[in-house]
């Protein structure tokens, strides 16, 4: 936690929005619309959207946006919908993420089983919840007639899973914020997903690559001696897998897909597999990949055969410290409804912003388990909670940005 008179000056902030006339109309809304809410989600959650193909989920995205009154509204070249919400000045703004891609290919059966007080579908919580979350929050505040103190935008972004790489985030920070606010970074940012009490201020950085290996190949028979692309790429993942990473600051490697070959009697001219490598330090992520392709260079030249390398990922590894006045600001403010912080070090949108100076944080607006399966589920009346949790911390960001 931060020294005693910052953490004062914090809870001042967040008790003065909390107590605000504002806060108060937002509290009655999300109470009178908590079953349009539930809706929302589960509209949301049926909509398929795997990275890349988040198409109709961004159309219904943009049409919420619209709806709900939010006239600077437009989707772009990446899908990414970005909501442009005018304070009451310009010369600042924070964007606030909820990614809109899942992890399920597109012929996933999605329909949401309601049983009591669980509900299940892949994707309802990552990140079918958060988005939810972001849009109620974007209707409270256009039926109340807020007027923040500068810009918020809100950005249902494609692209955070997997091979996505987090381009969503990546291409609104380079393109977006730069025209809109030239010269202007933003104060601040927060993404939405994960579940209550998650705070992701460590950035898990990571690097993928897909690794092929060519060889002469042919007949099992009468071709036998031949080089195999199969036998080489095994000799390096052998290799790989001996590898020696420190468990502090914690650094990981794997070997999670591999092809090749075209039937038992032949042998093998291509191969491949992807690599992936992650790590909280960027200095021990870069060692990693440096040792990996040296052991590839080092198997394959001793042969005739070939590689190739074609990156596929890469997120820069990045913190914020743990006294930095946004984590004790999520930390306060979820002890205001008695949720329990967890600081963590994950792979999110904060990433990106971390990497480039900018004060980020991601957390959770739900509980629920199973995320990334078939059996995933949340509890929808979390949501009661999670959604003034996010409400109050972005508006006493909003405060705390405006009086430093």
């Amino acid at each position: 936690m931060s020294s005693r008179p910052l953490e004062n000056k914090l809870k001042s902030i967040i008790d003065e929005i909390y107590n605000s006339q504002n806060f108060k109309q937002f509290q009655t809304f999300f109470e009178n619309n908590y079953n349009q809410l539930l809706d929302l989600l589960c509209n949301i959650t049926e909509i398929p959207s795997p990275t890349f193909f988040e198409d109709k989920k961004a159309e219904f995205v943009q049409k919420q946006m619209i709806n709900y009154g939010l006239n600077n509204v437009s989707v772009d070249e990446q899908k990414n919908v970005i909501g442009r919400y005018l304070g009451s000045k310009s010369d600042k703004f924070i964007p606030i993420f909820a990614h809109i891609d899942t992890v399920f290919p597109i012929e996933t059966e999605l329909k949401v089983k309601k049983n009591n007080e669980i509900y299940s579908c892949p994707g309802i919580g990552d990140n079918s919840s958060s988005v939810a979350v972001m849009l109620m929050i974007i209707q409270a505040w256009k039926s109340n007639n807020y007027l923040p103190l500068f810009d918020v935008i809100f950005v249902a972004n494609a692209c955070e899973e997997g091979l996505g790489d987090l381009k969503g985030i990546k291409v609104f920070l380079e393109e977006y914020a730069v025209k809109f606010y030239p010269d202007i970074p933003p104060s601040a940012v927060l993404a939405l997903d994960g579940t209550l009490g998650d705070i992701a201020h460590i950035g898990v950085g990571s690097k993928r690559i897909k690794l092929t290996i060519f060889s002469e190949g042919g007949h099992s028979w009468g071709n036998f001696g031949n080089e195999n692309s199969i036998h080489i790429l095994s000799k390096c993942i052998s290799d790989i897998s001996s590898i020696n990473v420190p468990s502090d600051p914690k650094t990981t490697f794997n070997v999670g897909l591999i092809t090749g070959g075209t039937s038992i009697n032949t042998i093998a001219s291509i191969s491949s597999c992807f690599i992936d490598m992650r790590s909280i330090d960027q200095k021990e992520l870069d060692n990693l990949e440096n040792t990996i392709l040296n052991i590839i260079k080092l198997n394959v030249n001793k042969t005739k055969s070939k590689f190739e390398i074609e990156y596929v990922g890469s997120r820069p590894s990045a913190f914020l410290p743990i006294n930095h006045p946004l984590i004790n600001l999520a930390i306060l403010t979820g002890n205001k409804f008695d949720i329990k912080s967890f600081l963590r070090a994950s792979s999110t949108d904060a990433n990106i912003p971390l990497s480039k100076g900018i004060p980020a944080l991601t957390i959770g607006a739900y509980d629920g388990s199973r995320a990334h399966t078939k059996d995933e589920y949340m509890v929808p009346s979390s949501l009661r909670k999670g959604i003034l949790y996010v409400s109050l911390l972005l508006m006493s960001i909003i405060m705390w940005i405006e009086k430093n």
